[in-house]
């Protein structure tokens, strides 16, 4: 747990020194920068060519674009981390909200080409 811990924290810091902005996430207010990283309303309708996923325990809600959600390593994060009593047309994801952020930047980070992607899912499933 205090590695964990320690892992998050740096990830938080450096996403901010970064002024992290992932472009997969659609923005609610009118600052991108904020918007990218400040969970969605769980009531809020997911705007066209998005879909609402919960992340963490807290189901911090984002809208994620559906391009991101069919790419190949989020489908592993998915299948990874199926909950029992959830419909098939509710994404809720297991992983630290930190981390998902994270895994979020990376796929829109990383050359689709690389082998890198792969060992990028395993971290995060």
């Amino acid at each position: 747990s205090g590695k964990l811990s320690k892992l998050s924290s740096a990830l938080r810091r450096s996403l901010s020194k970064l002024g992290h902005s992932p472009t997969a996430i659609c923005p609610a207010t009118s600052s991108a920068k904020t918007a990218a990283v400040d969970s969605l309303d769980e009531q809020s309708v997911p705007a066209v060519g998005y879909q609402t996923v919960y992340v963490g325990k807290c189901r911090r809600a984002y809208q994620i674009s559906t391009k991101v959600i069919e790419h190949p390593s989020f489908q592993g994060l998915i299948s990874s981390s199926k909950s029992e009593g959830c419909d098939d047309n509710t994404i809720m994801l297991s992983c630290e909200v930190v981390l998902f952020e994270h895994f979020l930047w990376m796929l829109e980070s990383i050359d689709p080409q690389t082998e890198s992607l792969d060992d990028l899912l395993a971290f995060y499933a």
